[in-house]
C-alpha cells in the first residue's frame, strides 16, 4: 500500500507544513478529498435519474424473458446501451473510496516518511536500534519511534527505551520537529489504536459507526423516494447494516486518525446526500435526463454502438437464430410475410392492445 500512501503523503504533508495539527490536517483533507469527488456524486445521482426512466423497460424484459436468461442477459444489455446507461457507474465512487483507505493506513502508520519526510534509511536504523532492544517491528513502529521521542508509552511492553536514543540517527533539527508534533485532537491521541472498553479512544470508532449508519439511512430513504420499492432495495438494506459495522471495526482496527479521517468522510457524505438531493433532486435530474437522451437519439450511432450491434448479430447468427430485426422493420413486415405462429401472435397482441391486457411474447 505504500505505492497508494505515497501522493496521499505529500499532500497531506503541504497541509501539514501550514496546519501544525495532525487532526486539523486530516479533516482538512478529507474535506478536500469529497469535494474532488463531488462531480462523482452527481454522475452517481444521475445514474439513479435514469434507471428510474427506464426501470419499467428492465421489468417488461424480465417478464418478457422469464424462461430464457440469455435472452433476457443480451436485451438487457442493449437497454443500458440505448438508454447510455452504465450499470458499473455506481460503483466507482465506492472503488476510489477503498483506494483512498487503503493510502490512508499507509500514512497514518508512517507518519515520519510521508508528514515529516524522514528517509528510509534513517528509519531504518532506528528500527534496528530499537530490535536490538527486543522490540519487534511493526506496522506501528515509526509511531513508537515518535512516541518514544515525545515521551509518550509505545505499542510494545517490555521495552525498555529512552528519549535521547536517537540522538545519533536523528538530526537535532529532526528531533525537534517529531518532539513538537501534534498527535493530540480533543484530548485524544490519535497515534494510538483504540482499546476496547469505557474510555476515551472508542469515541471515534463509536462515531464512525453512527455517522455511517444515518448515512446509509439517508440514503436508502432517497432511492425510497426516487425508485420506490423496486428490485435492489434488499441490498440496499444489506448495506445498511453492513457498513456501519465495517465502519466501527476500520475504526477500531487501526490508529484513531484513520477512524478520525473515516468518520469526517461519512459527514461530508451526509451532507454530500443532502445538498445532492435537495439541488438535483430526482424531478429535476430525471428532466435533465430525458433531455440529454433525447439529444442522444438525434446524433448518428457511435462506432462502439454500432460495433456491439454486429457482436449481437454475430452471436445470434452462431446460435442458428434468424437476424435481430429493428423496430421499424417489425412494423414494416407485412402479414403475407409472416409464419402461422407469427400471425396467431400478431392477433393475440392486438386483441391484448384492444382490451388492454397484457402480452406476453
Amino acid at each position: 500500500m505504500g505505492f497508494l500512501g505515497t501522493p496521499l503523503g505529500w499532500i497531506m504533508r503541504f497541509i501539514y507544513e501550514f496546519i501544525h495539527n495532525y487532526g486539523f490536517t486530516l479533516i482538512i483533507f478529507t474535506v478536500l478529498v469529497r469535494m474532488l469527488m463531488f462531480p462523482l456524486s452527481v454522475k452517481q445521482q444521475k445514474g439513479t435519474a435514469k434507471m428510474q426512466i427506464f426501470q419499467p423497460k428492465i421489468q417488461k424484459l424480465q417478464k418478457q424473458y422469464k424462461n430464457d436468461k440469455q435472452r433476457l442477459q443480451e436485451e438487457t444489455m442493449k437497454l443500458y446501451e440505448e438508454e447510455g446507461y452504465n450499470p458499473m457507474g455506481s460503483c466507482l465512487p465506492l472503488i476510489i473510496n477503498m483506494v483512498v483507505l487503503f493510502g490512508m493506513i499507509d500514512v497514518v502508520y508512517k507518519p515520519l516518511k510521508h508528514l515529516l519526510g524522514v528517509s528510509n534509511d534513517l528509519i531504518t536504523k532506528a528500527t534496528e536500534m530499537l530490535t536490538k532492544l527486543n522490540y519487534k517491528a511493526s506496522s506501528m513502529t515509526e509511531l513508537d519511534i515518535m512516541n518514544i521521542i515525545q515521551g509518550n508509552p509505545i505499542s510494545q511492553k517490555g521495552v525498555e527505551v529512552s528519549t535521547d536514543m536517537f540522538n545519533s540517527i536523528f538530526s537535532a533539527d529532526l528531533i525537534q520537529q517529531i518532539q513538537n508534533f501534534d498527535f493530540s485532537f480533543l484530548g485524544l491521541n490519535l497515534g494510538v489504536i483504540p482499546t476496547w472498553g469505557l474510555n476515551a479512544t472508542i469515541i471515534i470508532p463509536l462515531l464512525s459507526g453512527i455517522t455511517s449508519l444515518a448515512m446509509s439511512l439517508m440514503t436508502l430513504h432517497n432511492q425510497k423516494k426516487t425508485m420506490g420499492q423496486q428490485q435492489g432495495m434488499g441490498a440496499m438494506k444489506g448495506m445498511m447494516i453492513i457498513m456501519p459495522i465495517f465502519s466501527t471495526w476500520i475504526a477500531f482496527s487501526f490508529p484513531i486518525g484513520l477512524g478520525l479521517y473515516w468518520t469526517v468522510g461519512n459527514v461530508c457524505m451526509i451532507i454530500t446526500n443532502a445538498i445532492l438531493y435537495k439541488v438535483y433532486s430526482p424531478e429535476k435530474m430525471k428532466a435533465l435526463v430525458e433531455k440529454e437522451q433525447a439529444a442522444k437519439k438525434k446524433k448518428p450511432k457511435s462506432k462502439y454502438q454500432q460495433a456491439m450491434e454486429a457482436a449481437r448479430e454475430e452471436q445470434r447468427r452462431r446460435a442458428g437464430l434468424p437476424p435481430e430485426k429493428t423496430k421499424k422493420a417489425e412494423e414494416t413486415t407485412t402479414e403475407d410475410e409472416m409464419s402461422a405462429s407469427q400471425k396467431l401472435a400478431l392477433a393475440r397482441k392486438r386483441m391484448a392492445e384492444k382490451y388492454g391486457d397484457e402480452y406476453d411474447e
